[in-house]
């Protein structure tokens, strides 16, 4: 899986044209089809209509790679509702739910031998979520890894698997690595969860209410004050609250329920495998 960021508008636009993967799935013969899958998901979203939130600035990746962008500290932390109040748009809008087009199919869509394409909702989020522990000691990764990684892991299949409730669409666990490095690199310490959800309101009751996230929370908590002058471990998130149809979604011959699949509506056409 690829993550790409542009600042100029042009620019990606013809990034995504070219991508062109339909034209990629009809060049591969015809034998190899029915085992390949593609899909590419995409959306622009104004600055004043995402936040950022850093532990440290000795680790700043994501929107933080943006060549001459900067990151600055600030006191918009710790309490719920905080990441509402670091988008500035909020200052005066709510980001509410739509009337209309927020519907889930009433089925899941095959997949399979398809191509399904299509858009999103006004005020659908998107939230990209990362730790970091590579520079952490023996102890502190420990911790980490034996403690706080399994809560967070529970949690996120906690919104997979009730995702119809949760307003949760799309959410994946990946692990980072390097294009000079093996597809799967388990000895890079860098994860992320990225995905999308309905709407703002959605995200903010998961993190409030519900234990699954509570337990993070908590558990990030007792994390900072075991270490709290020497604590190498960072964590980050951006979150974005996307126009409607400012996304992009395509799947091409992928399992059911990958992606935003049987959680909004797409078009549906039939493939050559």
């Amino acid at each position: 899986m690829w993550v790409g960021y542009w600042t100029d508008a042009t620019r990606h636009a013809k990034a995504m044209e070219s991508l062109r993967l339909q034209s990629i799935f009809a060049r591969q013969p015809k034998n190899c089809r029915s085992s390949l899958g593609l899909w590419h998901e995409s959306f622009a979203t104004d600055v004043s209509r995402l936040e950022t939130n850093y532990s440290g600035l000795d680790y700043l990746p994501g929107l933080g790679q943006i060549p001459n962008s900067t990151a600055a500290e600030h006191d918009l932390a710790t309490y719920w509702g905080a990441a509402r109040d670091r988008i500035p748009d909020s200052a005066q809008d709510l980001f509410p739910r739509p009337a209309t087009q927020t519907d889930r199919p009433s089925k899941m869509p095959p997949g399979l031998g398809q191509y399904l394409t299509g858009t999103n909702h006004h005020n659908l989020v998107h939230i990209r979520s990362g730790q970091w522990w590579r520079n952490c000691d023996e102890t502190e990764t420990e911790a980490y890894v034996q403690k706080l990684e399994p809560t967070l892991r529970k949690g996120l299949q906690y919104l997979n698997d009730n995702a119809k409730e949760t307003g949760a669409m799309g959410l994946r666990y990946l692990r980072n690595t390097d294009v000079e490095r093996p597809l799967i690199d388990y000895d890079r310490e860098e994860t992320c969860g990225a995905g999308f959800f309905a709407n703002l309101e959605d995200l903010e009751n998961w993190a409030k209410t519900h234990s699954s996230h509570l337990a993070i929370w908590r558990g990030a908590i007792a994390h900072y004050k075991a270490f709290p002058d020497n604590r190498k471990f960072r964590t980050w998130h951006e979150v974005s609250v996307i126009k409607g149809g400012d996304a992009q979604f395509e799947y091409i011959n992928c399992t059911p329920g990958t992606g935003v699949m049987g959680a909004t509506m797409l078009e549906e056409y039939d493939l050559d495998v």
